[in-house]
């Protein structure tokens, strides 16, 4: 192997490198310094090969060659290692970096021609304009355009003059050297062969939609870094919240919410290159993100990892695994006082602890169909039983969303046995008894009546057939049943109060005001009722209050004269009737006060005057003027 040509000795024409200016650019302006026909020609005059130079193997000798700093100038060349280049400590893809494209920023170079204290050629080459990725100057603002070397021109328009407008490029550069360096966690714990990527294609979808890719033909790929970098910086947990945002907008497949439908074109990327450690940082975000957010299925492969225990459940996977409809579903989340959890998500996610509670809930509990078997009722006497109380529906029907009930399973075992602790079997029927349907019809009662009474301890069964499954099994005397419905009471009939008080609506409204206490109490045939008030309550409030009415029999007068007489004396009415002429009710205690009537205090109405009373004498028709004015009547002859 031939060795390699030893260099020339320092040159006498030398120019300072600028700040950031790699050793194949400053080879470059001594080429044309020197006015050599190419850089590559220069190179070989003095002993160096122009492709190890480009490659950053020949920067010492560079250094020698020029006379600077071989330190500064290895700080600036990239090193090129297989299908990465290498700066310092920081890692760029061979792909993202292209000398050959010769990018330059105009207005940076217009401001090195501007300087007159360096000798020509003064405009320099920066090393990072061979990024690709760092598409615009984020000192000036311009695009970074590719021409050839020495090519003059006007700078191109600034886009933003500031560096705070482009924190994309401001972050690469501030890693590579060339700037002030800011700190972000997520992106630091890549390598810049990562980390541009990922922030390029989270401002894609940033801009574009979650299904976005990066290097798509008609996405303007200039804003991509920078947009990207809002994902990752600003506010305490700002990744997270880009999640957050992608999972609230996402629009759910048949009420499911899978990542790849949540998270996008981010999660395609992230599965895809699962086994590249590179990104196992954002991976192990993301997989925190998803458990926390998402509804996923316990053994689910999420990023390279099973998910061991779900976190939250959907109501519409419950309804899959319980049988049971959504409306269903929903009604008993909300009856065990389950809430959605927080979160990002657009449908309702419920912990994981809620639904197992739900799922516990749907194991132990039956629709009606089910009880009525069971305890062996038809559908009219399964409704008598509800209505009793003696089976209490855990889930009460609903329109159209929950057409049945639905009962504890326990419950209704409870009551099936209930009944019958203590209850001889019976080979036959005795002399006066009849099962239980029979029973209720023959003593015009209901089974919810009976069965209720049964439980209380207010009907004792005569036995039990055998043969017969469920409670129409039970053998009842029929006078029992008929005791049971036609029991005394000693309550005031609601017919009554409203006679006593006068007027239905009022007797309504006292109802309504809580004076009055009503309640239905069956009355016998064909299970109807009465409406009742408690005999208490009435005469507590017979004891407060007193009508007009009742006062002016006791007086001899009339309701209207015994009111203006209350009206003169200052008492005024408690409540009354609303129809004109309707009863008024005072309290006994301002009625007390006032002094009873006598007949010379008692004030007579003057007498109206009626027929043949007054100034005109009332003149009698005679019988022919009777006749003229009736016809048919026939005139009688005169005397």
């Amino acid at each position: 192997m031939a060795s390699r040509p030893e260099p020339a000795a320092r040159l006498p024409l030398h120019l300072a490198p600028g700040s950031g200016e790699p050793a194949y650019a400053l080879l470059e302006r001594l080429s044309r310094r020197y006015g050599a026909g190419s850089p590559a020609a220069f190179a070989a005059a003095n002993g160096l090969d122009w492709r190890s130079v480009v490659a950053g193997r020949d920067t010492d000798r560079v250094a020698a060659l020029a006379g600077v700093d071989a330190g500064a100038l290895r700080a600036a060349t990239f090193v090129v290692e297989g299908a990465t280049v290498r700066l310092g400590d920081e890692i760029v893809a061979r792909a993202d970096w292209s000398p050959p494209a010769r990018r330059r920023c105009r207005a940076c170079e217009a401001e090195d021609a501007a300087r007159l204290d360096a000798p020509p050629p003064r405009a320099f080459r920066r090393a990072w304009w061979d990024v690709r990725s760092l598409r615009r100057c984020p000192r000036h603002g311009t695009d970074l355009a590719a021409a050839a070397a020495g090519d003059a021109g006007m700078p191109d328009p600034a886009t933003t003059p500031c560096e705070a407008g482009f924190p994309g490029e401001t972050y690469v550069l501030g890693r590579l050297g060339f700037g002030g360096r800011r700190r972000v966690p997520l992106l630091d714990a890549l390598s810049l062969a990562a980390a541009i990527p990922l922030v390029e294609r989270v401002g894609a979808m940033r801009l574009h939609g979650r299904r976005a890719r990066s290097n798509a033909r008609l996405v303007d790929a200039g804003p991509l870094l920078s947009a990207g970098m809002a994902a990752f910086e600003g506010g305490p947990s700002p990744f997270r919240s880009f999640l957050d945002g992608l999972v609230a907008t996402a629009r759910p497949d048949r009420d499911e919410l899978t990542p790849g439908v949540a998270y996008g074109r981010l999660y395609g990327w992230l599965v895809h290159d699962e086994r590249d450690p590179a990104y196992g940082p954002v991976r192990e975000a993301l997989r925190a993100h998803a458990i926390a957010s998402l509804p996923l299925q316990p053994g689910r492969d999420l990023l390279g990892r099973p998910v061991t225990e779900p976190v939250l459940g959907t109501v519409a996977r419950l309804s899959r695994v319980t049988g049971l409809e959504k409306a269903t579903v929903e009604r008993l989340l909300a009856s065990l006082g389950a809430v959605p959890a927080p979160g990002p998500s657009p449908i309702p996610l419920y912990a994981a602890a809620d639904c197992a509670r739900l799922a516990d809930l749907a194991a132990a509990t039956c629709w009606s169909a089910e009880a009525r078997r069971a305890l062996g009722l038809t559908n009219e006497g399964m409704a008598s039983v509800v209505s009793a109380g003696c089976l209490v529906p855990v889930l009460p029907r609903h329109g159209r969303e929950v057409r049945e009930d639905r009962f504890d399973r326990a419950a209704v075992e409870r009551l099936a046995v209930g009944v019958f602790t203590g209850v001889p079997r019976l080979r036959d029927v005795p002399a006066g008894c009849a099962p239980l349907p029979e029973a209720a019809r023959r003593g015009m009662s209901s089974i919810g009546s009976i069965v209720r009474a049964v439980l209380d301890g207010r009907l004792a069964p005569r036995g039990r057939v055998r043969g017969r499954a469920g409670l129409p099994g039970l053998v009842l005397r029929v006078a029992d049943v008929a005791a049971l419905q036609r029991a005394p009471s000693d309550d005031v009939p609601w017919t009554e109060v409203v006679a006593r008080v006068g007027d239905r609506g009022l007797a309504r409204s006292l109802v309504a005001s809580g004076r009055l206490g009503l309640r239905r109490a069956p009355c016998g045939f064909r299970n109807r009722h009465r409406r009742e008030v408690a005999r208490a309550d009435w005469a507590q409030f017979r004891q407060g209050f007193v009508s007009a009415g009742e006062l002016a029999r006791a007086e001899g007068t009339s309701a209207a004269a015994m009111a203006r007489r209350l009206s003169r004396s200052g008492i005024g009415p408690a409540f009354g009737s609303g129809s004109p002429g309707g009863p008024t009710f005072y309290r006994r205690e301002d009625v007390g006060t006032l002094p009873r009537a006598t007949p010379a205090t008692r004030r007579r109405r003057p007498p109206q005057p009626g027929p043949g009373v007054g100034s005109r004498p009332v003149v009698r028709p005679s019988a022919g003027a009777v006749a003229d004015r009736l016809p048919g009547t026939r005139r009688r002859a005169a005397p």
